[in-house]
């Protein structure tokens, strides 16, 4: 999810999103056959799962604050949504395999703090 900065409540919307996937990608990784493969994954896990607990946070702290935060939380995050289908997308060398195999689970995985306080884009199919 290459995309600009903006402001500090879009970089956490994308933060969240981007490392909830890449935490499902490490977890599958660590069961790969590949040892060397399994033990990048296993340290990867522990780096990504502080990235999406800090995204996590700043964005229950936004989405809870003032009327102002509250409102750039839900820019942010119906901003960066659009993009989530690229991590998703079809590739060459991934021939067609991402990290959590289909959108579907993508959806059914808990993303903290983005279900607090109306914190959904519309149409997204979060669940929880």
């Amino acid at each position: 999810m290459e995309l600009p900065n903006g402001d500090f409540a879009f970089s956490m919307a994308r933060l969240l999103v981007f490392s909830t996937w890449r935490l499902a990608l490490s977890q599958r990784l660590v069961l790969a056959a590949d040892p060397v493969l399994a033990a990048i994954a296993a340290k990867g896990v522990k780096e990504v799962t502080y990235h999406r607990d800090y995204a996590a946070q700043w964005v229950v702290r936004l989405g809870d604050g003032t009327p102002l935060s509250h409102e750039r939380m839900q820019a942010g995050l119906a901003a960066v949504w659009p993009y989530v289908g690229e991590l998703f997308a079809s590739h060459p060398v991934r021939n067609g395999r991402s990290g959590l195999g289909s959108r579907d689970e993508f959806d059914a995985r808990d993303h903290p703090g983005a279900r607090r306080r109306g914190a959904r884009p519309a149409g997204i199919r979060w669940q929880g």
